[in-house]
């Protein structure tokens, strides 16, 4: 006999199931065996699945974003057994996946891996550039190179971005001009 589950029951008629509505901590505690089946039915359930609709997101980036680094959790979900899963250990193990994807240029979604050096709000954002600061002294302790990305996560506006300044003591070391747009898709952020 065939027992067939929804893989996505467990959340419900959500509608999309992008990040805002299933981050990857969410997919790696997913579990693909129902709590209604008995241990026997369980047993016949044989494996997952994720299903990846590239009608929405079309561009290799926006559709590599939709995909990483949830596919990894859902995979280890899929091999490793109940009793193995640890979202804290997955955390620090999945960092040696994202240099490979770095290495292959592929562009994941980063909400549990970034540091998040500010925020905006609504009011903070209006229809003309004007300069929004953040302080980074405690997340940038010391000299490199480093990449800086504005991440939209929610709320009815988006971020236009005409360029990015680094100030140290007042003097503008480092300057990245050119427009940009984060919201519901990101475009040079």
């Amino acid at each position: 006999k065939v027992i067939r589950v929804n893989d996505l029951q467990n959340f419900n008629n959500i509608g999309q199931y992008n990040y805002k509505a299933i981050n990857t901590r969410k997919a790696y505690l997913f579990e693909p065996v129902p709590s209604e089946l008995t241990a026997e039915q369980g047993r016949h359930v044989l494996g997952l699945q994720a299903n990846f609709w590239s009608h929405i997101d079309r561009e290799e980036e926006l559709a590599d974003r939709q995909l990483w680094p949830r596919l990894l959790a859902i995979a280890e979900r899929g091999w490793s057994g109940k009793d193995v899963r640890d979202w804290e250990d997955f955390q620090r193990r999945v960092q040696y996946n994202l240099k490979r994807l770095d290495s292959f240029g592929v562009v994941y979604k980063r909400e549990i891996y970034d540091k998040m050096i500010g925020r905006w709000k609504t009011g903070d954002v209006t229809e003309e550039y004007l300069p929004l600061s953040f302080e980074v002294t405690e997340q940038i302790g010391k000299p490199g190179t480093f990449k800086v990305r504005f991440q939209y996560t929610s709320g009815a506006c988006r971020l236009g971005i005409e360029k990015a300044e680094f100030v140290c003591d007042g003097k503008v070391i480092s300057v990245d001009e050119h427009r940009g747009v984060t919201g519901a898709h990101d475009e040079a952020n």
